[in-house]
């Protein structure tokens, strides 16, 4: 059975989060999770995010698409950190993006979640980053791309 918001908000509000408050929720609960990827509190709208990698159905691997244009950084922030929980090709969409984000703390969180499952053009924007001129992203990314093997 289908949650509503309140029940959402509620599952997704423990204080000591983990893959737990993430069970039963599925494709019913998406479009209340979208609404939450615009919620006031940062911390909410990250875990609308979680939620959503791990649900995974087509509406939420679109929805987690959507989100990683948002205006909002923490939220494409939480689409960085999720990205390696996707499949391989809604990841590589996501982390192209997220790669070439606007906000260097993005691309940071993005490098990160860069595996060798991902496709050659998505490692080669990380191996791109080892010259970037931010010497946390410079250093993320030379690390990264010695793992991915550039």
């Amino acid at each position: 059975m289908a949650m509503n918001m309140q029940e959402i908000r509620s599952r997704l509000s423990s204080i000591e989060g983990d893959a737990q408050m993430y069970v039963d929720l599925g494709d019913d609960e998406v479009p209340l999770l979208v609404e939450l990827l615009d919620d006031e509190e940062a911390w909410m709208a990250q875990r609308a995010v979680y939620a959503l990698a791990r649900i995974a159905t087509p509406d939420a691997l679109a929805a987690l698409e959507q989100a990683s244009d948002s205006s909002r950084a923490e939220v494409r922030v939480a689409c960085a950190t999720s990205a390696n929980l996707l499949p391989s090709e809604a990841a590589d969409r996501v982390l192209t993006k997220l790669l070439t984000d606007r906000e260097v703390g993005v691309r940071k969180f993005a490098v990160e979640s860069v595996t060798p499952d991902n496709e050659d053009s998505v490692r080669q924007l990380v191996a791109e980053m080892t010259d970037a001129d931010d010497d946390a992203l410079r250093a993320k990314a030379q690390t990264r791309a010695r793992e991915l093997g550039y």
